[in-house]
């Protein structure tokens, strides 16, 4: 396959040998959020499950000489699906020079990454970026959907500068966002109010459970995956192991049972400093405790300083309905998933978007 003055060829690759390489592809093409020696330390070294390939596209010149001019990783995850256990593979950085990003070249890397995903893994997903969506599914992988983001302002004093931002918004309320006191006073109140909405929820759930704040995994999270996993149709491992390699630094909130301290869900929180916003990463556990674990964290958040809490999943049908009965809002923005049905038994299953639990700690980065 050949472009102006080039032809292309596609290797699956050791990542440490061509990590020089990677680690310039990545730097040159992508936006990452730490530094690419860091990243590839993280997603190739230190992974319960480190990949052992990588895509990689040569461009040969007339001379005769190859250069790697663009590269498609696969990283492995345990996946409960179905009744089974099973490896899927996440499709992720790829990345090709400006210079042969023509059709054709990055189109061959993604058909050679999706014959590997057929033969290799049970089922196989990425999320791409805008520029890579198209490429992905003329390579044969299929839209999964779009995950959604949910919210809900706990604090309201910090959202009021921004009515002005909004259409139809009454004169009268813009007057009155414009005294600092009239809105302190007023913003508390709509918080206690929306509070106090919940207190009913929230005093049955005292009744079963507590709600404790973590720093690290043990061997709890270990016991709930296996307890709970199989309620889920499609989920990725959420073990001790798993956890405190995907999440950096986490704050969790436990929810244990009152009488026999066993842990029963849980939250990965994040909180941006600059806004004051707090980022649920992870949501798991017990199907029936989830709607009690919201409960008891929307005022512990508050209590704690949160201004807003969001979340972003794909998939869980029963946790939108949780959060929307919670007065949580969708937001508009959305990332595109991709998947391609491997070996497994789920066959077209795996394309249905409501049997799937995703969060952000299921993402490639």
């Amino acid at each position: 396959m050949a472009g102006p003055g080039f032809t292309y060829e596609v290797e699956r690759v050791r990542p440490e040998d061509v990590r020089d390489e990677l680690l310039r592809l990545w730097r040159e093409n992508l936006k990452l959020g730490v530094s690419p020696d860091e990243k590839f330390r993280w997603l190739y070294r230190d992974a319960p499950l480190p990949a052992d390939s990588v895509f990689v596209l040569r461009a040969r010149g007339a001379d005769g000489r190859a250069a790697l001019v663009g590269a498609n990783g696969v990283a492995v995850r345990r996946f409960q699906l179905g009744a089974a256990t099973g490896r899927a593979g996440i499709t992720s950085d790829l990345a090709v020079d400006a210079a042969h990003r023509g059709l054709l070249p990055a189109l061959r890397l993604v058909r050679e990454v999706n014959a590997f995903a057929l033969s290799d893994f049970d089922v196989t997903y990425g999320f791409p970026n805008k520029k890579a969506e198209g490429v992905m599914v003329r390579g044969g992988f299929r839209v999964l959907g779009k995950t959604a983001r949910y919210a809900r302002v706990l604090r309201h004093a910090s959202y009021a500068a921004r009515l002005k931002e909004r259409e139809g918004v009454p004169e009268l309320l813009l007057r009155a966002a414009e005294h600092p006191a009239l809105v302190r006073v007023g913003s508390v109140g709509v918080d206690l109010a929306r509070l106090a909405m919940s207190a009913p929820a929230v005093a049955r759930a005292r009744v079963r459970y507590r709600l404790v704040w973590e720093t690290r995994f043990d061997e709890r999270f270990d016991a709930l995956w296996e307890r709970a996993r199989a309620e889920y149709e499609i989920v990725g491992e959420r073990t001790s192991a798993f956890l405190a390699w995907r999440c950096r630094s986490p704050e969790v909130a436990t929810l244990v049972r009152r009488t026999s301290g066993e842990l029963v869900a849980y939250a990965v929180v994040e909180r941006d400093p600059a806004t004051g916003a707090v980022h649920v990463r992870d949501l798991f556990g017990h199907k029936r405790d989830l709607g009690a674990l919201l409960d008891l964290l929307l005022p512990a958040l508050w209590r704690r300083g949160a201004v807003s809490v969001s979340l972003r999943l794909l998939g869980a049908p029963e946790i939108v309905a949780l959060l929307e009965e919670r007065g949580f809002e969708r937001r508009a923005e959305s990332r595109t998933a991709v998947v391609q049905a491997g070996r497994g038994a789920l066959g077209d299953r795996l394309e249905e978007t409501r049997r799937w639990h995703l969060f952000d700690v299921d993402e490639d980065t």
